[in-house]
């Protein structure tokens, strides 16, 4: 191996490091804080991921291997237009991610919802406590029709004709402890149809199974009647 070869190999190493030291850090306090689980099971970001890791991680180190020559002319500006095109790359990927980032996931029915924060018009909410700001993490909350049954249906039909799902309506949203435990089993699917249930869930009574409505199709949600969380996501079959 030559020594200008091994010089070239040296600077994709350190490049890749690097751009793999930075990706982590960034896309793990971006994910860690604004798709915490249940959210980054249910959520969809596969595209600015893919992007984001795709510039970082192949192309620019590959660019640095193909452009650094020792004592070349014009070197620091090659690899200065590379480390642009990295953090352009990385900032343009991680804004993607940001502003696909989930609000609310909405119980309606028999399902939980996913909401972003271009579906859902906060300023119709009653409780201020489940607003959400532009730096805060997503909530779980729970979409509670007013009235007796015939009103409720007549919202209903009054949400298809607007074309605004009530899953989507602000101004019916409460915490999920507005429910309680025996609700959320009462509306709950029959875990008998699932034969992938993990067995610390199947049979304990506090767990109640739901389905979920988001990008990724046929997910099943397990929730914790008593600690009013999702512990599990897993593909119903």
């Amino acid at each position: 191996m030559s020594r200008s070869f091994k010089t070239t190999l040296q600077a994709f190493t350190v490049n890749f490091l690097c751009s793999a030291v930075l990706i982590s850090v960034s896309l793990g306090l971006v994910l860690l804080w604004f798709f915490p689980y249940p959210f980054i099971a249910i959520d969809d970001i596969s595209t600015p991921l893919l992007m984001i890791i795709g510039v970082n991680l192949c192309i620019g180190p590959l660019l640095t291997l193909i452009l650094y020559k020792p004592d070349k002319k014009g070197l620091l500006f090659d690899l200065f237009i590379v480390a642009i095109l990295q953090i352009a790359a990385l900032i343009y990927g991680l804004y993607a991610v940001y502003d696909s980032r989930p609000t609310y996931l909405v119980f309606y029915g028999d399902s939980f919802y996913l909401t972003d924060h271009k579906q859902v018009d906060q300023s119709a909410l009653q409780d201020d406590s489940l607003a959400i700001g532009a730096w805060d993490r997503p909530k779980i909350v729970a979409s509670v029709l007013p009235g007796n049954t015939q009103q409720r249906m007549l919202l209903a039909f009054e949400s298809m004709a607007s074309g605004q799902p009530l899953s989507m309506n602000a101004a019916y949203f409460v915490s999920t402890n507005t429910l309680e435990p025996s609700e959320w089993l009462l509306l709950a699917l029959n875990p008998k149809q699932f034969k992938n249930i993990p067995k610390k869930y199947r049979d304990n009574p506090r767990y109640a199974f739901f389905h979920v409505v988001s990008a990724k199709n046929g997910l099943i949600a397990v929730f914790d009647t008593e600690k009013l969380a999702i512990t599990h996501i897993f593909t119903g079959k």
